[in-house]
């Protein structure tokens, strides 16, 4: 009677343990941090450093918009900006949320009239490297970044180069 009992525990618990498994792990994230907006309307990427309650590391492309969650808590911000100027500042949490705005670049608009009956061809390589080309008789209008350029340009047979500084709308240059 002993051998028959044990023999039927065993076979119920044999039973019992091959039927039971133990509950999944949940495959949901709990998220205990906030959002962060980080808004980059500059021509090119930057990297956003954060250091604070944990250091974190963004790189958004130009003229994008991206959000992530961070851990809520006190935060410095450092980046890159136009011309290569370094911005530093305290990252504030309002209305349930951070938001970094990177400064905008200076934009001009660069107004190139070729009153000549030669293409006037030109490389302006700075902070953003620009190529322009202006055909003969023709006024082309371009935005740019305001700042020092190295410009070199051709127009016909007859070429110049030499640093300029672009502050406002005009760049004058001859082909004659």
């Amino acid at each position: 009677m002993k051998k028959t009992t044990i023999l039927t525990l065993l076979l119920a618990l044999t039973l019992f343990l091959s039927a039971w498994t133990p509950a999944p792990a949940s495959t949901e994230s709990v998220t205990t941090g906030a959002t962060l907006i980080i808004t980059n309307p500059l021509p090119k990427a930057t990297t956003v450093t954060l250091a604070g309650e944990n250091n974190y590391t963004f790189n958004i492309q130009a003229s994008q918009t991206k959000t992530f969650t961070i851990e809520t808590g006190n935060y410095r911000y450092k980046y890159q900006g136009c011309l290569d100027k370094t911005y530093t500042g305290k990252l504030a949490y309002q209305n349930g949320k951070y938001e970094l705005n990177i400064e905008p670049c200076k934009m001009i608009t660069l107004k190139i009239i070729n009153p000549f009956f030669d293409t006037y061809v030109s490389e302006m390589k700075g902070w953003m490297n620009y190529q322009i080309t202006v055909k003969p008789r023709h006024t082309e209008t371009f935005s740019i970044v305001a700042g020092p350029y190295w410009l070199s340009y051709t127009c016909g047979d007859k070429g110049w180069e030499g640093k300029v500084k672009l502050r406002k709308d005009k760049l004058w240059v001859m082909c004659n």
